[in-house]
């Protein structure tokens, strides 16, 4: 796990894309995926470095001036690399880190701000399988996970939706009001944002559900994106004053749909966008979004791009000049600042590093 994280550069490099942290080791390559970011001063970025033996999980903490490694005990450590930590779920507070592994079945690693521990959330088994996709925390005593519940029936492989709440305590399942299906997602995966602790927005397949503390079970919005027959969800956020956004994808074309408080609002990406499914979206100024697209060409090799959506309107791919074949795999705003964060990779010759990103002024 040796690795090196250069310096952040300074506020005044301007409003655009630019490196803040290129992370290497004597690897086949370091990539970062996912970013969990409470306030200027306290955000998380993790991915892993991938030797020829098996892979490592990569923790990055930023406290305002630097991203530093993070390593947990190295019992914990062993143990949380066997649970494939690539492509992991993660959510932060001010003093509290959650993260989850989308191939561990349920498990889970947790650092309270002095601890760090290894848990498993109810209902895995040797015939159900819980992958979680989506988390939140609110506090010490209020954390949200939200995924696939896969499960060995008599009928064969059914997958529904998984949802689970940790009251301080101890990790309790909440109902959702969705059938089984046969077919496992491909594209539509689980996700929850909230707005507040009495006010948790979810999607999953086509459907967008609400969770508002007075119930016992997630419930479908009273009101649905008006979506055309066969579109599926692949990404959400939630922001100021309680906006909500959902994007997704209609054969090939991606849209996303904002909820003012009373109606949905349909908008579609700019047309070279078709094959793009948003996996990523997170807001920007006002009313504005980033979102992350992900294109798959038919070939091993997949390719990210970046869009922006402000004044009323969807423009991109953005340029973007971080480095030869970056990829961006989540964007994460940085509250009460004008700042963003992103999470990828680039090459150094043939191998990647990790690469964490910034727009707007350096978060201090």
């Amino acid at each position: 796990m040796a690795g090196s994280v250069l310096p952040a550069q300074a506020a005044s490099a301007g409003s655009g894309w630019r490196v803040s942290a290129s992370i290497t080791g004597r690897s086949k390559g370091t990539v970062m995926t996912t970013l969990a970011v409470v306030s200027a001063r306290n955000a998380w970025a993790l991915g892993f470095t991938d030797t020829r033996a098996k892979e490592f999980a990569v923790i990055r903490h930023w406290n305002g001036r630097t991203w530093s490694a993070v390593q947990p005990p190295a019992r914990i450590a062993a143990a949380w690399d066997r649970q494939l930590p690539d492509f992991v779920t993660a959510a932060a507070s001010r003093t509290s880190l959650l993260m989850f592994s989308a191939a561990s079945t349920g498990s889970y690693l947790l650092h309270d701000g002095t601890h760090w521990s290894l848990g498993r959330l109810p209902g895995a088994g040797a015939y159900n399988s819980d992958d979680i996709t989506s988390a939140a925390v609110l506090g010490p005593d209020n954390a949200w996970a939200l995924g696939v519940k896969s499960a060995d029936t008599s009928a064969g492989w059914r997958y529904s939706t998984y949802a689970a709440h940790f009251n301080g305590s101890r990790w309790t399942t909440v109902p959702v009001p969705l059938a089984p299906s046969a077919t496992s997602p491909s594209l539509a995966f689980p996700a929850l944002s909230a707005v507040s602790p009495d006010n948790i927005w979810a999607i999953s397949g086509s459907t967008v559900l609400r969770w508002t503390g007075g119930t016992a079970s997630f419930v479908r919005a009273a009101v649905q994106p008006p979506l055309p027959k066969g579109a599926v969800l692949t990404s959400m956020t939630t922001g100021p004053g309680g906006r909500v956004w959902v994007a997704g994808l209609h054969g090939k074309t991606p849209f996303a749909a904002r909820w003012n408080g009373s109606a949905w609002t349909l908008s579609s990406l700019p047309r070279r966008a078709r094959g793009v499914t948003i996996i990523s979206l997170t807001p920007h100024g006002q009313g504005g979004l980033w979102a992350v697209g992900v294109a798959h060409p038919g070939t091993p090799r997949v390719t990210t791009s970046l869009w922006r959506y402000a004044a009323g309107a969807w423009s991109g791919p953005v340029a973007l000049h971080l480095g030869t074949g970056q990829q961006l795999f989540e964007v994460a705003a940085v509250p009460h600042t004008d700042s963003t964060w992103a999470a990828g990779a680039a090459k150094t010759r043939s191998i990647y590093h990790g690469l964490i990103a910034v727009t707007g002024p350096t978060p201090h």
